[in-house]
């Protein structure tokens, strides 16, 4: 590794492999036998290295670097070697909207968090913290029977709620998968009004009358209930990205899903693992550069990992669905998704294996491998790398 901190920093002669190596170097002035001094709860050499990439005015020079690392260790301060592995990559109980996404997880962490430019007002900042103590409320807004270019139907649910303006989704196998507050009665409707808005039983067909169908009884729920919880990426589901497996992940869940003639995938609008779809290019190009996708997001002051899922949990419950299999790689998803007050309970854990991996067609490609190695390497995800990578 090069012994960058010797050497005085320029934007101009500035490249991303500097700020990485410099960022991990444990003979830089915080070193793995010094505790790193903190700020806002991070390691102030990961604040300078932010600070260096986001300021253009800003060079360091070895002498600045030696006074702004030269505190001794102090409560709280991190492991210099630990650095990245040290912040936090789990994502606060609740959807954070566009104003609160960037402030989710100091929040959380740390009740006193007083911003130094002020982005939300104090009563904004009360508002999420009252929301960490409990799920969003969710109400499905209406639903539609979608049928597929694969030749199956499901049930496509939209979401309105009480902590952000985006129409979450739920993609429904079944019929027999009901939204508690989409069947609730609603002030002056009438029963056109509920067919029109998705609240009925059956089938719809010209000329029917009722929501209600007496003579159809719904079919038995049998068994825990196929679950994925998916985050929107463009990228990768519309844009034919290779850099990732979102699209695949989220077309084999379908395909399962059909197959049981079963199952729910919640479709989640939080781009980017949160960060959403601007800045998640930004971090592409970050990782052209040499980073991989946990130091972009990193670089770019945003959380590894800025995604919530009470979401999930609060329109799973409103669908009834408190016993799943849930289809993911990544721990931490699964005791996000049962909720703080375990609303949901996860019978089973059912592995997302690459289908190129499978030698069941899918895609490869050098982009993905470094993603995957990275998820498994950086952030725990429960896949086999074997000799791939």
């Amino acid at each position: 590794m090069k012994n960058t901190h010797n050497r005085r920093f320029s934007l101009d002669s500035l490249t991303i492999e500097d700020v990485i190596d410099w960022s991990l170097d444990s003979s830089s002035p915080c070193s793995s036998n010094d505790g790193c001094p903190t700020v806002n709860g991070h390691s102030k050499r990961l604040s300078l290295v932010m600070d260096l990439m986001r300021n253009p005015d800003l060079a360091l020079s070895p002498a600045y670097m030696q006074q702004s690392m030269a505190d001794p260790a102090t409560p709280g301060g991190t492991n210099g070697d630990n650095m990245l592995s040290s912040m936090s990559m789990v994502s606060p109980p609740f959807t954070p909207s566009e104003s609160t996404v960037n402030l989710a997880a100091e929040v959380q962490h740390d009740p006193e968090f007083v911003l130094s430019e002020p982005r939300l007002s104090v009563s904004e900042v009360q508002r999420v913290q009252s929301q960490l103590e409990e799920l969003p409320r969710v109400v499905c807004e209406s639903r539609a029977r979608i049928p597929t270019t694969s030749g199956t139907e499901m049930f496509l649910h939209v979401y309105s709620n009480n902590v952000d303006n985006k129409e979450h989704l739920a993609i429904v196998y079944g019929e027999d998968i009901h939204s508690k507050s989409l069947f609730e009665a609603r002030p002056g409707e009438t029963e056109q009004d509920r067919m029109t808005r998705g609240a009925y039983t059956g089938r719809l067909y010209p000329g029917r009358t009722s929501s209600v169908e007496p003579k159809q009884p719904l079919p038995a729920k049998s068994g825990e209930t196929l679950v994925r919880i998916h985050s929107e990426c463009y990228t990768g589901e519309t844009a034919w990205s290779a850099r990732c497996d979102c699209g695949e992940q989220l077309d084999e869940a379908a395909r399962l899903m059909a197959l049981e003639g079963r199952g729910c995938i919640v479709y989640l609008r939080q781009e980017g693992r949160g960060i959403g779809l601007g800045e998640k290019l930004k971090a592409y190009n970050l990782q052209d550069l040499g980073a991989d996708t946990v130091q972009a997001n990193l670089m770019l002051r945003h959380p590894a990992d800025a995604r919530s899922f009470a979401m999930a949990t609060a329109i799973l419950v409103d669908l009834g669905l408190v016993n799943i299999r849930l289809l993911t790689n990544n721990p931490d998803k699964i005791a996000a998704v049962e909720g703080k007050n375990n609303e949901v309970h996860v019978t089973q854990r059912v592995p997302m294996v690459p289908l190129s991996w499978q030698k069941k067609g899918g895609f490869s490609s050098k982009e993905v491998d470094k993603y995957l190695e990275t998820k498994v390497n950086r952030m725990g995800h429960l896949l086999d790398l074997g000799d791939r990578m």
